[in-house]
């Protein structure tokens, strides 16, 4: 069994929880944490992201490559807020075939009440740990991020792999 150094010792495998199992449990935890919060207002994690995402009336198509998914996908998402009275979708004059996502006033309130709920989140996660920690955390995990979207391994869950800006 091959040894995992930690610390300048050596220790068994068994003997300590996995970094990567520790950020994937503890990521688990923590948006599902989060998507409650959000649910107390009425939304959800993905609600929170899509609204926060259409700013200039984005296309369907533009929309899903800023989320990393697929357009199908997307569909899904807005056929829901807009049932709900939070987006429409219409035609783009110069172009019919495109369908642009337009946030709705009812949208544009519950963006608000969803923000709100997200920075009282950030601020009770930052109030369990001292102001360096938070530093270090946020220079960690940008490090890791960077890591993993620079490696061969790296996919979006998409057929195209592709990147947006907030990749980088």
């Amino acid at each position: 069994m091959k040894n995992v150094r930690l610390a300048k010792t050596q220790v068994e495998p068994d003997q300590v929880e996995l970094l990567g199992r520790q950020l994937g449990r503890t990521g688990r935890l923590s948006q599902k944490w989060f998507d409650a919060r959000l649910a107390e207002e009425g939304g959800s994690l993905t609600t929170w992201i899509v609204l926060n995402k259409i700013g200039n009336e984005p296309s369907q198509r533009e929309l899903a490559a800023m989320l990393w998914i697929e357009p199908a996908t997307l569909v899904a998402q807005l056929d829901r807020l807009e049932r709900d009275g939070f987006v429409e979708r219409r035609r783009d004059p110069g172009d019919r075939r495109v369908l642009r996502v337009v946030i709705t006033p009812a949208g544009l309130e519950l963006r608000e009440r969803l923000h709100r709920i997200a920075l009282e989140c950030d601020g009770e996660l930052r109030s369990l740990i001292s102001t360096s920690d938070q530093r270090v955390l946020e220079r960690t995990l940008s490090r890791l991020h960077d890591h993993f979207v620079a490696s061969p391994h790296h996919h979006d869950g998409t057929t195209n792999d592709r990147k947006t800006a907030d990749d980088h």
